[in-house]
């Protein structure tokens, strides 16, 4: 009998930009952060915890969201829906995804500036 491991969490890193006519940038981490937290229960009446979601990394501009494989569409979905940030209009846009970081970084990041 062979036994097959399987992992319960498949990562999908998500990048995004974030585009505003209003003056906003940088915008702080944290205000990134209560943003995703409230758009996150206002549109699935859940947590970021409970989505398993996460903000990996953040340039004031640009980041990189991690959920879950089966929340790809509804990560998605909750970035594009985000119009205001700190009472002020931004669009975000999706770039790509990734199941690693590296990867993502490596394709869409000339800069280099998400890094670490």
């Amino acid at each position: 009998m062979v036994t097959v491991m399987t992992r319960d969490f498949r990562p999908r890193y998500i990048l995004f930009t974030i585009d505003s006519d209003e003056n906003v940038f940088p915008i702080p981490r944290q205000l990134m952060i209560s943003t995703l937290r409230s758009y996150c229960f206002k549109l699935f009446d859940r947590s970021l915890k409970e989505k398993n979601m996460f903000l990996t990394r953040f340039n004031g501009e640009k980041g990189i969201v991690r959920c879950e494989h089966t929340d790809k569409q509804e990560t998605i979905h909750l970035l594009t829906s985000i119009t205001l940030i700190g009472g002020k209009s931004v669009t975000v846009n999706t770039i790509a995804t990734s199941g690693t970081i590296k990867a993502l970084v490596k394709k869409h990041d000339t800069g280099d500036i998400l890094t670490k």
